[in-house]
């Protein structure tokens, strides 16, 4: 495995969140870790999301109306994790 020189440090950070691609469907998903830069997740079942994909991270209770939403792009997907890179 090749090293990556990463321009944030990354934070553990173990909590359940939605994404939403530019079609409208949400995705429950595992946030793993955290940087101002991205973030990595674990997302269960099937999605339609691709790599190059734009989409909607939300964060908080579907109760309280997703108080924190932030736009990412997707720079790596695999069979278990999706790498993300937050849009300013």
């Amino acid at each position: 495995m090749g090293s990556q020189k990463r321009l944030h440090n990354r934070i553990k950070y173990h909590s359940y969140c939605m994404l939403m691609g530019q079609d409208g469907n949400s995705y429950k998903a595992l946030m793993k870790d955290i940087s101002l830069g991205g973030a990595l997740f674990e997302v269960s079942g099937d999605t339609h999301l691709h790599v190059g994909d734009s989409c909607t991270l939300m964060l908080g209770s579907s109760s309280s109306g997703f108080p924190v939403k932030r736009t990412f792009e997707i720079v790596r997907f695999d069979s278990e994790n999706m790498g993300i890179s937050f849009l300013t």
